[in-house]
């Protein structure tokens, strides 16, 4: 019974954070893409899947504290960023207040060593492995050039627990096109340790190869991925599932959700 009372709270204070707190965040994130992160999560776990969350890019913090609200009473969340958007004030950005403004409404707690601010080239895996353990979801989402993406996928993959996923941002984004190199480096340079399982508009997710049948089973069938179209994809000989999201479907959702009808946006949507 504990186990299934910890799953239940995990999923309400998912359905909160997206229903009532994710657009008051400033940021950038597809209802595809939260609906992705909130399976993925709380299928670990209820899988007791363990690890801490982390992200190379939070900027405000809008999938951030998405991941946060799935963190058991053990784990932790890491977060880096340049922090620098916006007037500072006693040495601290808007960018870096309003993030910690944030982490105390939506109840998350930066533990000592888990916020960094500054360039992700100086940062090493054994500083998010010494902040918060090994990495059960990581969000990589900061520079774009070729050269933050190699280095920031090389802390990534180093600090990966054995069955974490890695997010990749704005992959097949033609404004970024250095993305797309970057990761698909990252996957060859693997040799084939780590596999797609999920796409979206937004981002690439990627596992371990011995989880990947896991995974993609599970986000094929996952009731948070019910409402959005799928086609089945094949990427370095390895499949993965193609999720999308209508431009109108997002208008709709964020605006229902900004009006303080978030359940009734995730209702519509789990009924497309």
């Amino acid at each position: 019974m504990k186990s299934l009372d910890m799953d239940r709270s995990g999923q309400d204070r998912v359905k909160r954070y997206i229903q009532r707190g994710m657009f008051a965040v400033r940021g950038f994130m597809h209802p595809a893409d939260a609906a992705v992160y909130a399976a993925i999560l709380l299928y670990q776990r209820a899988q007791n899947l363990t690890g801490g969350v982390a992200e190379i890019g939070v900027y405000f913090g809008r999938s951030f504290f998405l991941m946060a609200q799935t963190l058991g009473p053990s784990e932790k969340a890491f977060a880096a960023d340049l922090f620098e958007s916006g007037p500072s004030v006693d040495g601290e950005s808007l960018q870096i207040r309003e993030f910690r403004r944030c982490a105390q409404r939506f109840g998350v707690t930066m533990h000592p060593g888990c916020l960094v601010a500054g360039p992700s080239d100086r940062l090493k895996a054994s500083n998010v492995l010494d902040a918060v353990g090994p990495v059960r979801f990581f969000s990589v989402d900061g520079g774009h050039m070729i050269e933050h993406i190699r280095t920031d996928s090389a802390v990534a993959g180093a600090a990966l627990a054995d069955h974490g996923v890695v997010a990749f941002d704005d992959f097949s984004n033609p404004e970024w096109p250095e993305v797309s190199a970057g990761v698909v480096d990252f996957l060859r340079a693997a040799d084939g340790e780590f596999t797609p399982f999920a796409i979206t508009k937004g981002k690439l997710y990627v596992c371990r190869r011995a989880f990947h049948e896991r995974y993609l089973a599970m986000i094929r069938t996952s009731d948070w991925m019910r409402g959005f179209p799928q086609q089945d994809k094949s990427m370095f000989g390895s499949s993965l599932v193609w999720f999308h999201h209508r431009l109108t479907d997002r208008i709709v959702f964020q605006g229902l959700t900004q009006a303080g009808l978030g359940s009734l946006a995730l209702a519509i949507q789990s009924r497309r």
